[in-house]
């Protein structure tokens, strides 16, 4: 459904004897009809705007041309150089963009524009914007910056050093040479001897004995010091609060290692079992039926049960009485448009657009891979988009945002449909309601530039540029 593929092949400009940029630039397009044919050989009419801001901006310059087609569908055309409907091609200020080229056709060669294509301008135009600045006097700007010539002593804020600086009289230097003799303020050195240090510990409180005279603090001798504790010399005699020993044990209830000896001894049943089944008593009985496989089952709302859970006669369970659903019903948050065979299962439509005009791309053109067609892919399809495109506000994107609650219950798996799925919304759109869009989107990619979309007015499918605003409905799997 691409209506006008349009490439912007490059901005001509001549340089004459003046060196000045001609008000003119060339434009190449390839020219399709609605159908997505070549228009070959062909007079056809064109309108070409220059829209400032966005691809729905205001048109600050208008022409038009009668064009002929060559053999593969190309037209050349010099914009400024058609027939002015409005505005002047000169007095374009490049430089208050961005501008975008919009080209209308019509393949008859007449005004009845039924094509329309748009392209933003990026930098080959701008080169028209040159010729305003190429005899720009710097001397006249102003605000222009103080230049550092390099020189320390141009500096403002420069450190004070003579702080720093008491003895310095080497002449080479006005400022200070490192030198550590010129310091005030140096800080005391430890050499090193015990001697030196003040606030050293007291020691004699800890001496009695001591007649060392290499040594004035103490020589940790053991046998100096005062208080020294009780060692316990290993006997059991020396031990305090030891047990009282009686005759032929030797310390008053100890135990002598002999079973007899200990009180609170179990005592052993007085039938032993021979380690077989058969002689317990109190055995569970049985069925003669059972084979091994009972299991207890009930049979609950619209469920059948037969069978007696034997491997000669097994359970068969069966569902009964389910609630037949069908295409154009309320559920689960949006209206049925599509069941499998089993009439339970299928796809929903949320019941108003997400969008009436948004873009498939996320700011620019991008290749994503979400290419699958099929029932149900359309889930992948918008996963695969928004990990490769990011967050924003496009297509896939707000779809995948899209949530209801009904009844109490949570719906938040909605996506862009796949190219069938798209299919098959449109036709049950009568049912569905509210697609009031011309185009819609789908998630299947075509290639770099363009998406699978769909003519809601008619049904034709073909494939749409990422840029265009085409509308959105969300639909989920169930």
């Amino acid at each position: 459904m691409r209506k006008i593929f349009t490439i912007l092949m490059a901005v001509l400009l001549t340089v004459g004897a003046l060196a000045q940029s001609p008000d003119k630039m060339s434009y190449q397009a390839i020219v399709r009809d609605l159908n997505n044919s070549l228009v070959i050989n062909q007079e056809v009419g064109m309108q070409i705007s220059i829209l400032q801001g966005s691809i729905s901006g205001s048109a600050v310059y208008e022409e038009i041309f009668n064009l002929t087609t060559n053999g593969n569908g190309l037209v050349t055309v010099e914009i400024g150089g058609g027939t002015p409907v409005s505005g002047n091609f000169s007095n374009i200020d490049w430089a208050n963009g961005p501008y975008f080229i919009k080209t209308e056709t019509d393949p008859s060669g007449g005004t009845n524009y039924s094509i329309t294509g748009i392209s933003q301008l990026l930098s080959v135009p701008y080169a028209l914007y040159a010729k305003n600045v190429e005899n720009v006097d710097y001397s006249q700007i102003t605000n222009v910056p103080d230049l550092f010539d390099g020189d320390y002593n141009s500096l403002t804020n420069a450190p004070d050093l003579s702080g720093y600086i008491t003895n310095e009289t080497d002449p080479a230097f006005s400022e200070w040479d490192k030198d550590y003799n010129d310091l005030t303020n140096q800080p005391v050195l430890f050499d090193g001897d015990y001697n030196s240090l003040s606030n050293t510990p007291d020691l004699s409180v800890y001496i009695t004995n001591e007649t060392d005279p290499v040594f004035s603090a103490w020589d940790k001798d053991y046998n100096d010091l005062v208080n020294q504790p009780t060692l316990f010399s290993g006997s059991f005699t020396d031990l305090t609060n030891k047990p009282t020993t009686v005759a032929g044990y030797g310390i008053t209830d100890a135990f002598n290692g002999t079973w007899t000896s200990l009180t609170g001894k179990p005592t052993y049943a007085i039938v032993a079992t021979s380690g077989s089944y058969n002689d317990l008593s109190d055995k569970p009985s049985i069925p003669d039926s059972a084979d091994g496989s009972e299991t207890i089952l009930t049979a609950g709302t619209n469920i059948t049960l037969t069978g007696s859970g034997t491997a000669a006669s097994p359970y068969i369970i069966n569902a009964t009485g389910a609630t037949p659903l069908t295409i154009g019903q309320s559920y689960q948050g949006g209206i049925i448009f599509w069941l499998d065979e089993s009439g339970q299962h299928g796809l929903i439509a949320a019941t108003e657009d997400q969008s009436a005009g948004v873009q498939w791309r996320n700011g620019s053109n991008i290749t994503t891979d979400a290419n699958v067609t099929a029932i149900y892919a359309g889930k992948t399809n918008t996963n695969k988009i928004i990990s490769i495109q990011g967050e924003g506000s496009y297509a896939a994107q707000i779809c995948a945002d899209y949530s209801i609650t009904v009844n109490n219950e949570y719906y938040d798996d909605w996506y862009l449909p796949s190219k069938f799925e798209l299919y098959l919304l449109y036709t049950q759109r009568n049912l569905v309601g509210g697609l009031t869009s011309a185009f819609y989107w789908s998630s299947t990619e075509h290639d770099f530039y363009s998406t699978h979309s769909m003519r809601f007015t008619d049904g034709a499918q073909g494939t749409s540029d990422k840029y265009y605003a085409y509308g959105v409905r969300a639909i989920r799997a169930f």
